[in-house]
């Protein structure tokens, strides 16, 4: 506090009394089954987070609303004489709902060779109006409430894995993997109509 609110214009920092602490609820299932020299599996997975800690815009109109600020926007100008509120509580959600898939054949010195691929989908959403798991919330409690998508987790994923003995000499083993994905989800705001 007194390193934000030694200069003029200074930020009041605020953190709510009754801590809740941040825990998480999770389960997963699966099946695994050996297929002719291949084993293949299936699984499935939720995990739900609650009380995740963030900070965000204190600032409210002269009516304590947001006036006709843009609800993807903080309000910033706080108090007179600061430069800004900023409120931290354990007010933060997540939810993420995942399933896989894996075929796998091992490596064997008669056959020479092994591999392996996974496929897997995952479906991440939080409470954050920024669309990530940081600290900072700059328009919670605007009208964008509820789950958004998360930039933090990958839709789609694809890992695969070879190794083999019949291509260098001596019998030495080579190997690979290789890794894709769908990229991270972004947001972009398109201001082209206005707010």
């Amino acid at each position: 506090e007194l390193q934000k609110n030694g200069v003029t214009n200074g930020e009041i920092w605020l953190i709510k009394n009754d801590h809740k602490m941040p825990y998480t609820d999770q389960f997963s299932l699966g099946l695994r089954k050996g297929l002719m020299g291949w084993n293949g599996e299936v699984g499935v997975s939720y995990v739900r987070g609650y009380n995740q800690f963030n900070w965000f815009g204190g600032n409210r109109d002269p009516q304590g609303g947001w006036g006709n600020q843009s609800p993807i926007d903080p309000l910033w100008g706080g108090p007179q004489g600061y430069g800004t509120v900023i409120l931290g509580d354990f007010i933060t959600q997540t939810k993420t709902s995942s399933i896989y898939f894996k075929l796998d054949k091992p490596y064997t010195r008669s056959s020479g060779w092994g591999a392996a691929a996974t496929y897997t989908y995952t479906d991440a959403k939080t409470t954050n109006k920024e669309w990530t798991d940081d600290i900072f919330n700059w328009t919670y409690g605007r009208s964008t409430s509820g789950y958004n998508p998360s930039k933090d987790v990958e839709r789609h994923r694809i890992v695969a894995t070879a190794v083999t003995d019949r291509i260098l000499p001596w019998g030495m083993l080579i190997s690979g993997k290789v890794t894709l994905g769908s990229g991270l989800p972004y947001r972009i705001t398109d201001c082209s109509k206005g707010f």
